[in-house]
């Protein structure tokens, strides 16, 4: 349960109460200024309101954590005046007080809100809203049950169950739950309010219309004619009453005075629609638990932050002080170091890549750490945090705590709670890797991994994507809490000597012993960067307490902001159970075949020096750069000179600003070259360009990776015209300027393979050929050369579940996503999945595919009837055929020509037309496949090759054959410009609000395409985490001898032995094929099997007994030839 308070509603009475004979004092009454009237101080206010909140929470068993502070907006009234203008009502008489009042109260709003944040609660308020509207779009929105603290009577509108089962409860610490205005269902309220009028507010209902003729109405017509009633008045239509008023007389008064209850109905409505719109979103502000210090108020004690480190002196008691504070969740952080192998293998593995790029997936070694200590917070207001140190480095005489017993701490303190943590992809696989075994063995977690967890920073995707997810941006953008940094903490400055032992040297300097005195002796300071297993428990303990401290409050607010939302079930529904197959495929790692992928990049390698050789001949006849020695003929060199003779002498790249010759001398001297330097400093012209051509190799200088080298090749070298641009930058498109510079990618190639004269085509084709291999040696060759880990030779990627906007599955060090598994443009055919093999001999890697899981998503989705028909299990049709159809009937010889006869002539190679129908089907599936997600004439005609007009035709066919798809697509842009948000299948939000409020209008339209894009991708990846999960939940990588392997986007991929076969494939494809949230389009999926991932055998999408058993035959027979 979650307690809301109505803060103005708070203060007030907290100020209004009692007389304050300490701070308060007697001042004017502004309504009669010879009256003096009681103003109470601030401090009076503030406490009166402290034991207010305070008995509410202890009467209902909450914490402070569990609050919500609700303010009034600035301009709170605008909402109303806009519906009901002050000319109407005289908004000002609503409780004049003196401004003496309003000071107080302000100080003690301020004072009272500070105190609670630092309790760890959380605020909200919304400009041009009332509290009361925020009350109401909170108990409408709510999955958890609320309790809605006021004194303010219209809001027991509110009690009840809303339509997601929670229960609202309203009242304050004297009542709750009950009707104030009388014995009435509370849902009248707001038509009482109407009728009667409201005099603390001095709202007018219908004129001499009291309670006693509303409860005479009530009696009349009972619960549901008041409810007529109040859709008359929603309707301007009073007038309908006229024929009961010979019954009931006083129904006349509330006709006569129709403007005034029309009024004060406007007036009395909660507007929750109001609340977190498109342009004005409810503000929240975020409280952190801070630390309790001495004077803190002693009723307020219990709930302040707590932190203990414990060594094994005081272990047994902290882990039963730990599980008996526990209530409901503990959040849990792991500090970890690694040995020095390392340290050796990421450098090894570094020294194969050649640019920052390639480098970034590097991290850390995760598969390497141990444990070296636990943070664990609990607690009804998480204040209590223990910091178990099990590796840490002893100097501090703290014992530490043997692993096992650490284990067994962190079972009993987690059994049967929510376990928050911050990366499950790190906690979970490094506590199984330790301890799996021996909670396995007795019964405990997931298959012996932590279990029940949640993960905050998959949970940071729900709450906004388009934020970054990490532990320290998240504390300083919604808690407003700078962490301190792993840097920081593990980085520590010294005099040389002084400093604890081990550690890395990161630099030093000396200074004078006496500041005051620059002659004194000079001290020898350093810098050096530890390892946590280097650094004591106390040294780490502020920092190890701090992120699972940190990790409890976000977990708490976030888990009731997804819930407003609407997305709570999404997220435990999608990514829980998906947590696991991943965690489980990272510690038992994936086996690969160096031997294979060694063949391969043999291959290519041939392939890259026979299109170099051509390429090579056409740079050098043409003086490309590097193949023209340099002459020196100036009296003083350039820097741009100079840095040219250096890398031709050297080949040592200078980066420096410096322009001076002598300065550049010393620097190139100071870098290692004293020959350079001096022949700089006696520089001739002819002497210079001796030294530097005698170096001069002659081999042209191309980079592949810079377009503005491949643009100059291209364009001007090669005299190709431009076909295809990029999107303009922000830069241009502020500058006016519609199209970027000219591409240089695949498609710009098969442009220039259309445009250019015969003798070119080998040129271009070399440049086509050797982009391929450069870009393979990128993706693969150079990242996994020494990708097996050095403790079992396996690689162990990190499988990010939520990482992107659409919360597709994403991958690093290696990105298996990126396993292409068809041929791409160049002809050349997709084989580095072979290079994956199965868990173990005998076994085979199977690999089962969603088909077309986009475009059911959006046959289902828009319901467009031809769409549908093409996923018809009895008599599908042919999309791309339909498609091809229409473009087809575009000709006036065709424009009747049947559906069946085009299948046909499809269908059989002696058909007259078949050639035709092919070459349309094939235009049909790539005009469905690039607007799929809003590609317009203009892309698919770069695409295509071919002019926008003939786009628009296959684009117009497309729409003709599907035209429902188009008005859908409508109709979610549409909602999603007037809600800000678009939703998937399950209630996962995609956050659009910032971007469809843009001032730029690319970045608007851009938001109208990701609308429709998420509801498509992210049900996809919802349904590819739901099958997956499923897998995990069925069992099957314990059941079987199996392993989950990973996603490649729509695909899973796993590994099982031959002996299980069968059973396995029919329980892995039954998980797959599962129904998904309201969907009714039928989910297939397609099964391959093979004796490594690139090489399936693939068995259509129904698996039985027999297919599988033949499939296995065949297998063997595999095995046998190449035995």
């Amino acid at each position: 349960m979650r307690i809301a308070f109505d803060m103005s509603n708070v203060i007030k009475r907290g100020l209004l109460v009692g007389v304050d004979a300490e701070f308060g004092r007697k001042v004017p009454d502004p309504e009669n200024p010879e009256k003096l009237v009681q103003v109470n101080g601030w401090q009076y206010g503030l406490d009166n309101s402290l034991s207010a909140m305070i008995a509410a929470l202890n009467n209902l068993g909450l914490a402070p954590r569990d609050v919500i502070m609700v303010f009034d907006g600035k301009n709170s009234s605008a909402l109303r005046k806009r519906k009901v203008p002050p000319s109407r009502i005289d908004y000002k008489a609503r409780g004049k007080r003196p401004d003496e009042f309003y000071v107080e109260y302000n100080k003690a709003l301020e004072e009272l809100r500070k105190v609670w944040l630092e309790l760890g609660a959380a605020a909200c308020e919304q400009p041009g809203v009332e509290a009361d509207d925020v009350f109401a779009f909170l108990a409408e929105n709510t999955c958890e049950d609320l309790f809605i603290w006021s004194h303010d009577g219209d809001l027991c509108v509110l009690q009840g169950t809303n339509a997601r089962g929670a229960q609202i409860h309203v009242g304050n610490n004297d009542q709750s739950n009950v009707n104030p205005f009388g014995a009435f269902d509370t849902k009248l309220i707001t038509v009482y309010k109407a009728l009667v009028g409201d005099t603390s507010d001095k709202i007018p209902g219908a004129f001499r219309f009291g309670d006693a003729a509303f409860l005479q109405v009530l009696g009349m017509y009972g619960e549901d004619g008041l409810d007529d009633i109040a859709q008359m008045i929603e309707r301007r239509a009073l007038e309908e009453l006229q024929e009961n008023v010979a019954e009931c007389k006083v129904l006349k008064r509330v006709i006569e005075d129709a403007q005034n209850v029309y009024d004060s109905y406007t007036l009395a409505k909660l507007y929750p629609d109001a609340v977190d719109t498109l342009t004005a979103p409810l503000n929240w502000t975020y409280g952190l638990l801070r630390e309790g210090r001495e004077g803190d108020d002693t009723r307020l004690r219990k709930w302040y932050s707590r932190k203990v480190l414990v060594g094994a002196h005081n272990f047994k008691q902290c882990v039963n002080e730990a599980r008996n504070k526990r209530v409901g969740v503990v959040a849990l952080d792991l500090e970890t170091s690694s040995a020095p192998e390392s340290d050796e293998w990421l450098e090894a593995r570094k020294r194969k890549l050649t640019n920052e790029e390639e480098m970034k997936d590097l991290g850390v070694d995760v598969f390497a750490q141990y444990l070296v200590s636990c943070g664990i917070t609990v607690g009804d207001n998480g204040q209590y945090t223990y910091y178990f140190t099990s590796g840490h480095s002893p100097a501090d005489g703290i014992q530490q705590i043997p692993l096992a017993q650490l284990g067994r701490a962190i079972k009993h303190i987690c059994d049967g709670a929510i376990v928050a943590v911050h990366n499950a992809n790190f906690e979970i696989p490094v506590l199984g890797k330790h301890l799996r075994a021996a909670w396995a063995a007795e019964g405990w977690g997931e298959e012996g991994y932590l279990p029940n967890v949640h993960c905050t920073k998959i949970l940071a995707g729900y709450v906004d994507e388009n934020k970054k997810s990490g532990l320290k941006p998240s504390s300083k953008l919604y808690l407003n809490y700078d962490q301190e940094t792993f840097e920081e903490t593990t980085t520590i400055t010294g005099r040389v000597g002084e400093l604890p032992p081990g550690g890395k040297l990161r630099g030093g300097y000396s200074e004078p012993a006496d500041p005051s005195d620059p002659d004194s002796p000079r001290v020898d300071y350093e810098t050096r960067q530890y390892k946590m297993h280097e650094l004591t428990a106390t040294h780490v303990f502020s920092y190890g307490a701090d992120d699972p401290h940190v990790t409890m409050a976000l977990y708490h607010h976030w888990k009731f902001r997804v819930q407003l939302e609407g997305a709570w079930g999404a997220y435990c529904n999608v990514e829980q159970a998906a947590m696991y197959p991943v965690a489980d495929s990272f510690v038992r790692g994936v086996p690969i075949s160096l031997e294979k992928m060694r063949e391969l990049e043999r291959d290519d390698d041939a392939v890259h020096e026979k299109a170099w050789q051509v390429l090579r001949t056409f740079l050098m006849a043409n003086g490309w750069e590097g193949t023209v020695p340099p002459v020196y003929t100036q009296p003083e060199l350039t820097a741009a000179e100079v840095k040219q003779a250096l890398s031709i002498v050297h080949g040592h790249e200078l980066k420096t600003q410096v322009r001076k010759l002598d300065k550049l001398a010393t620097l190139i001297e100071a870098e290692g070259f004293p020959q350079f330097a001096e022949m700089l400093r006696q520089y001739t012209p002819e002497v210079f360009t001796k030294y530097v051509q005698a170096h001069f190799k002659g081999e042209p200088e191309i980079n592949f990776n810079s377009p503005i080298q491949m643009q100059r090749l291209m364009y001007e070298v090669m005299n190709l015209p431009v076909r295809v641009a990029n999107k303009p930058t922000e830069a241009a498109r502020a500058r006016g300027e519609v199209q970027g510079s000219p591409k240089t990618d695949e498609l710009a190639i098969q442009y220039a393979l259309r445009d250019c004269a015969e003798d070119q085509k080998p040129v271009l084709e070399a440049i086509r050929a050797i982009k391929m291999v450069e870009t393979r040696r990128k993706m693969y060759y150079r990242p996994y050369a020494n990708i097996q880990h050095w403790e079992d030779r396996k690689v162990h990627a990190s499988i990010n579940q939520s990482a992107t906007n659409t919360r597709r599955y994403t991958a690093s060090s290696p990105n298996v996503t990126q396993l292409p598994k068809h041929p791409k443009a160049t002809g050349e055919p997709a084989r580095f999945r072979e290079v994956y093999v199965p868990h173990k001999p005998g076994a085979v890697v199977v690999s089962m595919d969603f088909e077309a899981q986009e475009l059911r998503m959006i046959a289902d989705y828009s319901r467009d009837a031809a769409m549908l028909a093409c996923f018809d299990p009895e008599n599908p049709k042919d999309m791309h055929a339909l498609t091809a159809l229409g473009i087809m009937r575009s000709e006036r010889l065709y424009a009747e020509f049947p559906y069946e006869e085009f299948m046909k002539a499809l269908e059989q190679s002696e058909d007259p037309l078949h050639g035709k129908v092919k070459v349309l089907r094939a235009l049909g599936k790539k005009t469905n496949f690039t607007t799929e997600f809003g590609a317009q004439a203009k892309k698919l005609a770069q695409t295509l090759l071919i002019s926008e007009e003939e786009a628009q035709k296959y684009i117009d066919a497309k729409l003709a054959a599907f035209p429902e798809v188009e008005q859908w697509k409508r109709r979610i842009i549409e909602e999603a410009q007037r809600t800000g948000i678009s939703t998937t299948k399950l209630g996962a939000v995609r956050h659009l609000r910032e971007a469809l409020n843009s001032d730029d209008r690319y970045t608007r339209s851009k938001a109208d395409r990701q609308a429709v894009n998420f509801r498509i991708q992210s049900s996809s990846a919802e349904m590819t985490k739901r099958a997956i999960g499923r897998m995990w939940q069925e069992r099957l990588f314990t059941k079987f001898d199996a392993q989950f392997y990973f996603p490649v986007h729509d695909e899973t991929v796993s590994s099982v032995h031959l002996n299980d076969l069968v059973p396995f494939v029919m329980a892995k494809h039954a998980c797959m094929v599962q129904p998904y949230a309201d969907m009714t389009v039928p989910i297939t999926s397609s099964i391959g099997i093979g004796w490594n991932f690139g090489e399936l055998i693939e068995i259509g999408n129904t698996p039985t007994i027999e297919l599988l058993e033949s499939t296995k035959a065949r297998l063997l027979g595999q095995l046998a030839e190449a035995a």
